[in-house]
């Protein structure tokens, strides 16, 4: 080998590297490229997620605010019904110390009652007795 045709080898050689490293940067470019593409597509679609979670956060806030009042009218409502519930206790007490009382009137009623139809029985056996025994 001349020392020329070795000079003309390598410089090909070099030559021939340096289209497959144009190649390879190509590619490296092309790769780059569609990664950003995607990139951009997952930050769009993440910007579209987050309007979202601001909607839903407002809506959750909104509820959250009506649950409350909600609650708070839930609140008043029990302390009345419990009011409620204290005075029907009282009255059933009531009604039922009265319900004991017409039962202690309605058994001396009865028993006056007996005692009446047992003088009306004397009274009419002395009536249709003769008198002059």
């Amino acid at each position: 080998m001349t020392p020329a045709s070795d000079v003309d080898r390598r410089v090909k050689r070099n030559q021939h590297d340096i289209e497959d490293l144009y190649l390879l940067l190509d590619e490296t470019n092309q790769q780059l490229i569609e990664t950003n593409r995607t990139i951009s597509r997952i930050d769009a679609t993440q910007q579209e997620h987050s309007t979202a979670l601001a909607r839903h956060g407002a809506v959750l806030d909104s509820h959250s605010a009506t649950l409350e009042f909600h609650t708070s009218i839930l609140g008043r409502h029990s302390a009345k019904l419990d009011l409620h519930t204290s005075k029907l206790d009282s009255l059933t007490t009531t009604v039922d110390e009265h319900t004991a009382k017409l039962d202690e009137h309605t058994a001396k009623l009865d028993d006056h009652g007996t005692k009446l139809d047992e003088i009306l029985t004397i009274l009419r056996d002395n009536r249709d007795a003769p008198s002059g025994a």
